[in-house]
């Protein structure tokens, strides 16, 4: 009796085993360290049966009620086995369920940072906007006094519109590497036949590595102003009396943990069917993925996507009124 009783013991022991193979062979989506604290679900179990089973075969002779112990420790091993699966399931699917609630946590933190900062870009544009026409109207009082003779008047309407711009130290933001880059960019998008309207709201001190700084500004600026450049020849070609440069705009702030960063540009109309596709696309090929896409658009829209991701932020691509929009959110701290 004392034997079958212990072999029933083994064979629950086994039973358990079993069920901790798939668990340690990776068949659970469960994180490394979780996956060892589940481990040791089974192994407490088997503990806890070898402890009866070699007491049972130590004392157990000649102990009448030792063989009905161990029939019941085996019966609690082959529950363990029937219920082990079960509960390595729930507790996948219940880590699985956290997983989800922290990601829509994050997306909806995303939607407010987006919400925002759109407000705020809009404001600025407007703003913009308004002083484009304010100035105009400034420099057309200058040009009718001058060509009417007025030079005092036109020297009260210069005074008049030196005292309107704005003074900001030279300084287009206090980040003096996003400072120092964005000037860079706007030389560079002069020489290409492009203009490069920066509204820059970046401290000081920003809780982001100056590099993925640099690499988010760089390779979006970089394909914006190609694109520009392209439509500028374009231009060029079509109209060689046109004065006007295509504009790249370029907003970037810091909201909610957040530095978001957009850039605008128009693009040659023979583009328009790879830029929609590109933006209709939740992922960002890279060149050599497709040949026929613009240079550089590719492998520097994947760079930042992967910069933003590794942010916790997101990279969002936009065509509308034959202008291409791109919004990089990357979150700060480390």
């Amino acid at each position: 009796m004392l034997i079958a009783s212990l072999m029933l013991v083994a064979a629950a022991m086994a039973a358990v085993a079993v069920t901790a193979v798939p668990l340690v062979r990776g068949r659970y989506q469960l994180p490394p360290a979780r996956r060892v604290l589940v481990a040791l679900i089974p192994v407490w179990q088997l503990a806890m049966m070898a402890i009866s089973l070699i007491a049972g075969a130590v004392r157990g002779v000649g102990v009448a009620w030792v063989p009905l112990c161990e029939t019941i420790v085996a019966g609690v091993g082959f529950a363990c086995a029937a219920f082990n699966p079960r509960l390595f399931a729930g507790i996948e699917q219940a880590g699985a369920q956290n997983v989800a609630a922290a990601r829509a946590q994050a997306l909806e933190e995303q939607v407010g940072v987006q919400q925002a900062y759109l407000e705020q870009a809009e404001r600025a544009a407007v703003e913009a906007v308004r002083s484009r026409h304010v100035y105009a109207d400034e420099f057309e009082h200058i040009a009718e006094a001058l060509a009417a003779g007025d030079v005092p008047g036109a020297l009260v309407a210069v005074e008049r519109t030196d005292a309107i711009i704005p003074r900001s130290g030279g300084r287009l933001c206090q980040h003096p590497v996003a400072d120092a880059l964005l000037k860079a960019k706007m030389a560079q998008a002069e020489k290409e036949g492009a203009e490069l309207v920066v509204h820059a709201d970046v401290p000081y001190e920003l809780e982001l590595p100056d590099a993925e700084l640099c690499a988010v500004l760089s390779n979006l600026i970089n394909n914006a102003v190609a694109a520009a450049a392209r439509v500028a020849s374009a231009s060029a070609d079509r109209d060689t009396t046109s004065s006007e440069r295509p504009q790249v705009t370029v907003a970037i702030g810091s909201t909610r943990g957040y530095l978001a960063v957009r850039v605008e540009n128009p693009y040659p109309p023979e583009e328009d069917a790879m830029l929609r596709e590109l933006a209709a696309s939740r992922r960002t090929p890279y060149p050599t993925e497709r040949a026929h896409d613009v240079p550089q658009h590719g492998w520097g829209l994947s760079i930042v996507r992967e910069l933003t991701e590794a942010r916790e932020g997101s990279l969002e691509l936009e065509v509308a009124d034959g202008r291409f929009r791109v919004v990089a959110l990357l979150k700060l701290g480390a």
